[in-house]
């Protein structure tokens, strides 16, 4: 059965369910999942037919594994000027330490113009030299947070404006 003609059941309306490739990016799956209000989308071929689904759940597993999460480590998140050379100057402090970048993410969601947020996830830092670390990016960026999945030690530094207020 093709996809196509299964796609016009959403409320009578002749509207068609969205569907994605296999070379979709998770993050593109990811915006269409949270735009469509969708749990899933059907993955289909060239020619329409239906090869899987996927889901909520496997977006979120594979960003877990993007990120570095499961491995550990230190997460720093800072807001930074969008210039070029910011989130390598940031990379080079922690690499300076003897730290190994897992994963670094950058968002420009509610940030003033010429900023954005940085969020790095280290391995291999030195315990005993984070206090050090976390001056050395301070002198880069503003630190919002540092979290040590290590020790469980979590350092809030700033709260976002945005974030703030929904609490």
């Amino acid at each position: 059965m093709l996809v196509r003609e299964c796609l016009y059941r959403k409320g009578g309306q002749g509207q068609s369910t969205v569907t994605v490739t296999p070379d979709h990016t998770i993050e593109e799956v990811a915006e269409i999942l949270l735009r469509e209000k969708q749990g899933g989308v059907p993955v289909v071929d060239e020619r329409g037919y239906v090869l899987g689904t996927i889901t909520q759940e496997d977006v979120i597993r594979q960003l877990v594994h993007l990120t570095g999460v499961s491995k550990g480590g230190v997460q720093f998140a800072l807001r930074v000027e969008d210039r070029a050379g910011c989130v390598s100057d940031l990379t080079n402090v922690i690499r300076g330490y003897g730290g190994r970048v897992l994963s670094v993410l950058c968002s420009y969601e509610d940030m003033p113009e010429g900023y954005h947020t940085v969020y790095v996830r280290a391995c291999k830092l030195d315990p005993t030299k984070l206090d050090l670390i976390r001056t050395r990016l301070s002198h880069v960026g503003t630190l919002l947070y540092c979290i040590n999945h290590c020790d469980d030690e979590r350092k809030i530094y700033q709260v976002e404006e945005k974030a703030s207020a929904a609490f």
